[in-house]
């Protein structure tokens, strides 16, 4: 009879007997050591069977030891989980209100409450303008009628409000369109199994192709609902300016002796279309006015936005006998052509022939006391000496109406239309979006189709779900020599081609404003206007006399072509924004990557939807302080823009009485000041001095050049989690770092060291000129082993 064999297990060498109740820290995975233990046959000797029996202890002792070393080498849910509960999810502990916060979905819902509010703000005040402001047959409505300097502040703070409101709206729908435009699982297999790569937790072009067509049609109605923002929203309220439309009359010396009634006397018959019997009706009301000596006429008439009279010049070389016994020599209307230029009639005579030189007060000053004017008698049209150059002796005025508290603000029917129509649009897809992350951030959805929003949802996705890399045609993984540099800035982790795009971008967009300002300055220079830097200043914000880009007929232009026009100009700065926006959150990505590799310590993976030890997103891609001083400055930005070119609705007034407006002398403009146009200027170049400055002050220390770029590149970001040890199953859920590891269970190489995430506590920083595995992109490795290996030094250099 063969004889029985047992195991004895008595006890551990200097730890006593062993409880047999005691479970041992023996994976399933490594009892296949205990065959190593000899057995022991029964009927051995006492003696024999000591030595046996320290024999397997020793070697069951080591066995532990490895198997307690495996176990503590990596972090464990279900280990850790007994003292930190938060870890487990599902766990009472872990359901926090900051838990519940940072999710997806409930940071879209705050968007979407963000953006219903603004929505819903939107509609009720379009609805009480109607009711209690109701609109012109124009469609503008008039919200206030006061002093100038009133309805100036009011329209200042008002337009900060609009540009806050619509910077946080579009903010919502911005915040919307990265996540939209952000690849899935599946998405990103795809692309990689066609040998491309994806960015992730940046805007992106590139992705657009990838992407699911629904998300697709989604991004691509909330990129068309903004630009339409943009060009109306910073129009909804504006101001009038009140333009007095004064009778004014040239009459003979000897006016009073001659006592002829100007009703007899037509007036020139392209002056019929307008109610000109107010000319006529000067007649009857000079007698009481007041008279004004040259210097004073010209002080009260040269400014067309200021106080207006009635107005009637004297001529002083000039008799009714050279007039065919009339004395009235000329009759009319300022300011209803082109209000601007409504002063025109004090240099008239001096401007000859073309009328291009703004009449001013500097200028008049050095003619006043040789003052004359025209007169366009009809009766003498074509022959010698017309028209009449009149010498003026004095000017009668008639009772003073002030118009310094008939300034407006208005608003626009169609303008608070369209927007509210797009606000509701794009609400509604917010809510499309807040919808389907609902689904997606929930278990029961499949976790291909979950959306990748940041660089952390990429690392926690491959980490949890590991790739064998065998249908990537993106990247591989081979033997490399990690060669870091000192100091890698901040400025190379951007690709030369977006630097090159971009840089020319803001070039054009500072350029444009200079050569408007240059061209305006130069303009207004030769037409006798100080365009010194105190003078500028001077001017300030707001409507200046002929400082209007669309004023030769205004009657012609609509609301809608002028509030196009004033804010094509804000669209432009958005889209520039756009590739602002994507240095720097390609920066900070980049940066983050690079905090993975640094020997500080294991970093907590910042997800959209945090789980277990994971942390909440800022602002998807930028933290906190860098999206507050941005947000502020594009406020301050779009604010100035909106005080350098915008609407000018004019209306206007008659001097008799109470001020009766005239519809047909109302129209709408487009005005710029010069001040805010420097101002605006200036501002952008801080902006893009300070992204350059921050760019090439800012740098990575000890990592290859092209290192800090790998961070929004999804398939090196799933190359370096393939290599994560099987061990380190729950390593998604916990702090990580970025170095070597060598692993006999790593999910796709053997025993060879290798670059790769993990919470291995063996886990160790890459050393200069180290050799190990790491990942490569195929499509690189093909250009340089084809046509471009005899420029690779050229093109090695500019990469």
């Amino acid at each position: 009879m063969e004889p029985s064999h047992s195991i004895e297990l008595r006890g551990l060498p200097d730890s006593g007997p062993v409880d047999e109740n005691q479970p041992l820290l023996l994976p399933a995975a490594d009892v296949t050591d205990l065959s190593t233990l000899t057995t022991l046959p029964s009927n051995t000797s006492d003696h024999e069977g000591s030595q046996h029996h320290r024999r397997n202890s020793s070697r069951f002792y080591e066995a532990q030891q490895a198997s307690n070393d495996i176990h503590l080498r990596f972090a464990s849910k279900k280990i850790l989980g007994r003292y930190i509960p938060e870890i487990d999810e599902r766990h009472v502990r872990s359901k926090t209100r900051k838990t519940a916060a940072s999710k997806q979905s409930t940071m879209i819902r705050t968007q979407l409450i963000t953006a219903g509010v603004i929505c819903l703000a939107n509609v009720v005040t379009l609805i009480c303008f109607w009711i209690f402001y109701p609109p012109d047959e124009r469609g503008i409505g008039t919200l206030r009628i006061g002093s100038c300097s009133e309805i100036t502040a009011i329209d200042s703070a008002a337009h900060v409000a609009l540009n806050v409101l619509s910077s946080l709206f579009l903010s919502a729908g911005s915040y919307c369109m990265q996540i939209l435009v952000s690849p899935s699982r599946r998405e990103i297999d795809e692309a990689h199994a066609r040998g491309v790569t994806l960015d992730i937790g940046v805007q992106s072009i590139r992705n657009l192709r990838w992407i699911n067509p629904r998300r697709l049609l989604q991004w691509v109605t909330l990129g068309l609902l903004s630009i339409c923002l943009h060009l109306f929203w910073n129009s909804l309220t504006f101001t009038s300016t009140p333009v007095v439309s004064y009778a004014m009359a040239t009459v003979t010396s000897d006016y009073k002796e001659m006592g002829r009634d100007w009703a007899l006397d037509p007036l020139p018959p392209w002056l019929s279309s307008h109610n000109w019997s107010l000319v006529h009706d000067l007649y009857t009301q000079m007698d009481n006015f007041t008279r004004l000596e040259k210097q004073s006429c010209i002080d009260a008439y040269i400014d067309g936005l200021t106080t207006k009279r009635s107005l009637v010049v004297v001529a002083a070389n000039i008799t009714a006998a050279q007039n065919y016994n009339r004395t009235l020599l000329d009759g009319g209307f300022t300011g209803w052509d082109v209000w601007s230029r409504a002063p025109w009639w004090i240099c008239a005579a001096y401007n000859l022939p073309d009328y291009n030189r703004l009449c001013t007060s500097e200028w008049a000053s050095t003619f006043v006391d040789d003052w004359a004017t025209l007169a366009w008698s009809h009766q003498e049209e074509g022959k010698p000496g017309w028209p009449f150059w009149v010498k003026v002796d004095y000017c009668l005025v008639g009772a003073e109406s002030s118009i310094n508290r008939r300034c407006g603000m208005h608003y626009g029917t169609q303008i608070f239309v369209v927007v509210c129509v797009c606000t509701l649009l794009q609400c509604c897809l917010i809510s499309l979006v807040w919808w389907t992350s609902r689904t997606k951030s929930g278990r029961g959805r499949a976790q291909t189709e979950r959306t990748v929003v940041l660089m952390g949802d990429a690392i926690v996705e491959y980490l949890e779900h590991p790739s064998d890399l065998s249908s990537s045609q993106a990247v591989c993984v081979y033997h490399q020599v990690w060669r870091p540099r000192d100091r890698v800035s901040w400025f190379n982790t951007v690709r030369p081609k977006v630097w090159v795009i971009s840089l020319t971008l803001f070039m054009l967009g500072i350029a444009a404003p200079l050569a408007v300002l240059i061209d305006a300055v130069v303009f207004w220079k030769g037409r006798g206007l100080d365009m010194s830097i105190p003078a500028i200043v001077k001017l300030g914000f707001g409507v200046n006399q002929g400082f209007l880009g669309m004023n030769s007929e205004m009657s012609n232009y609509s609301l809608i072509e002028c509030v196009f026009l004033a804010n094509i100009v804000q669209l432009l700065v958005s889209f520039l924004y756009l590739f602002y926006n994507n240095i720097l959150t390609h920066q900070l990505v980049a940066d983050q990557w690079v905090r993975f590799v640094r020997p500080d310590g294991k970093k907590a993976l910042r997800v959209s939807t945090p789980r277990g030890m994971q942390r909440s997103s800022y602002l998807l891609s930028l933290p906190l302080t860098y999206s507050l001083t941005l947000t502020i400055a594009m406020i301050l930005l779009h604010w100035l823009i909106s005080q350098s070119l915008f609407v000018v609705q004019t209306i206007g007034f008659d001097t008799s009485g109470e001020m009766v407006t005239f519809p047909h002398f109302a129209g709408s403009a487009v005005g710029y000041a010069l001040l805010p146009i420097i101002l605006a200027t200036l501002c952008g170049v801080v902006m893009v001095t300070g992204l350059l400055v921050n760019s090439l002050v800012r740098s990575h220390r000890d990592v290859p050049r092209g290192f800090p770029r790998w961070g929004s590149s999804s398939a090196h970001i799933e190359a370096l989690c393939s290599g994560r040890p099987a061990h380190d199953a729950d390593a998604h859920l916990f702090p990580v770092s970025m170095g070597v590891v060598v692993s006999g269970n790593s999910t796709a190489t053997g025993h060879q060291p290798r670059l790769t995430f993990s919470t291995d506590v063996t886990l160790r920083p890459p050393e200069r000129n180290e050799m190990f595995l790491m990942p490569a992109s195929i499509n690189r490795l093909k250009a340089r082993g084809g046509g471009r290996r005899r420029f690779g030094r050229i093109w090695g250099f500019f990469w």
